[in-house]
């Protein structure tokens, strides 16, 4: 989840500056050991913490896309009662409006670990964003970027579900691939090479982005531009701080990143105006691997795991987002699936006769990559309330994909 700024005037002086707001705040180590496990959660391919926030207990998602560390008004953070400093406009993925907010300050931000004082924040409202569709829509509270995350190496072990925090430079296992990080103001960046095509192979910077739940992201112009047949793509739809993305997905031959190679690795194809911008790997590729991301030594550690490479791929063409209720709601509909008879805004209640407050995200991301027959259970659903009543039934196909998610 990238925020970035797109305006002009006061507003944007003023949130160019959340940049930089904390660049003179120290963290207080307080733990007596040099590293520590922190209070973590996993879901689907993203990483939170539970973070003491003014008293308060905030899960907040790990984002190193995010140049700067933000709340959104969940109740629990709007319990909080936080002074409004100025306005702020932040725009991120997606083609429509980007999100107001407002300046914040914080007195204590508590990982556990370690500890803030006086920590300045942005608050992005619900209701003011494209990222949501409905208020309740908004199942963590915010986001730890950039000008927390620089302080500390951290290991990310979603297989054992387990996040480290550490005062000092990593110290690798054997096997393990060391990748060297530059850093383009807030953002990571590491060398990689692509294998686009069997016959165009490119040199191009990635941008480490932990708050994206996919493996790759690619620009779709330097594809227009190079003339790239990239075989069988789908139809997809994504979402950020700035609402909606219509994309393709489909894969790419092979990525080397220092001496490590991937071959057959997914891709979403995103519009974009420069051939050279948009180039990212997601926390889907990372969680393949034990993953740190040393800002002691600038340093991006990929220990490989027992298990090959996998991905998991949406054969179902349905984008659903979860609700603090548990329930999962439609966000997008892929042409693929327009038989279904599924609209955004539908609740799904069920799924294989299991209510879906009972599922994980990575639940369904399982289910959804499943070619065979599922039931779905849905009901329409004011947007400003949750409403359960006349639900429906039905038996859908979700098919596989040749070219796609099996070979031709």
């Amino acid at each position: 989840m990238t925020l970035v700024v797109m305006l002009s005037g006061c507003t944007f002086v003023r949130t160019v500056g959340m940049k930089w707001a904390n660049s003179d705040i120290e963290p207080i180590w307080q733990s007596q050991q040099v590293s520590t496990l922190l209070n973590a959660y996993f879901e689907g391919e993203k990483s939170y913490l539970y973070v003491d926030v003014d008293g308060h207990r905030l899960k907040l998602l790990i984002d190193t896309g995010a140049s700067f560390s933000s709340l959104f008004d969940t109740p629990k953070v709007a319990a909080m009662r936080l002074p409004r400093q100025a306005q702020l406009m932040i725009g991120g993925w997606g083609d429509e409006e980007n999100s107001l907010a407002y300046k914040t300050q914080v007195g204590v931000f508590d990982l556990g670990a370690a500890r803030f004082n006086n920590l300045i924040m942005a608050v992005i409202p619900t209701s003011t964003s494209k990222y949501y569709l409905r208020d309740d829509e908004a199942t963590f509270d915010g986001i730890i970027g950039h000008d927390v995350m620089r302080h500390f190496a951290w290991t990310f072990d979603k297989a054992k579900k387990q996040i480290v925090l550490s005062q000092r430079a990593h110290s690798p296992q054997p096997g393990a691939h060391e990748i060297s990080i530059s850093r383009s103001l807030s953002k990571l960046k590491i060398s990689a090479q692509f294998q686009l095509t069997e016959a165009h192979t490119v040199n191009m910077p990635i941008v480490i982005d932990t708050g994206s739940r996919h493996y790759l992201k690619l620009s779709a112009r330097y594809i227009e531009n190079h003339k790239l047949d990239m075989g069988r793509l789908v139809n997809a739809a994504d979402f950020g701080l700035s609402g909606k993305t219509q994309h393709q997905r489909g894969h790419i031959k092979r990525i080397q990143i220092a001496n490590l190679i991937v071959p057959n690795v997914k891709a979403n194809f995103i519009p974009t105006e420069d051939e050279d911008e948009l180039w990212i790997i997601g926390n889907a590729f990372l969680n393949q691997f034990v993953s740190t991301i040393d800002y002691h030594t600038d340093t991006l550690y990929l220990q490989p795991r027992a298990q090959a490479f996998q991905s998991r791929y949406n054969l179902s063409g349905l984008e659903l987002r979860k609700l603090r209720s548990g329930y999962f709601v439609v966000r997008a509909v892929a042409p693929r699936a327009s038989n279904i008879g599924l609209k955004v805004g539908d609740i799904i209640t069920k799924v294989n006769n299991q209510d879906t407050p009972k599922l994980t995200v990575d639940d369904w991301l399982n289910t959804s990559n499943e070619a065979k027959q599922h039931q779905l259970c849905w009901v329409q659903s004011p947007l400003k309330q949750l409403s359960l009543n006349d639900p429906q039934c039905k038996t859908v196909t979700f098919s596989d994909i040749p070219g796609f998610n099996v070979a031709l």
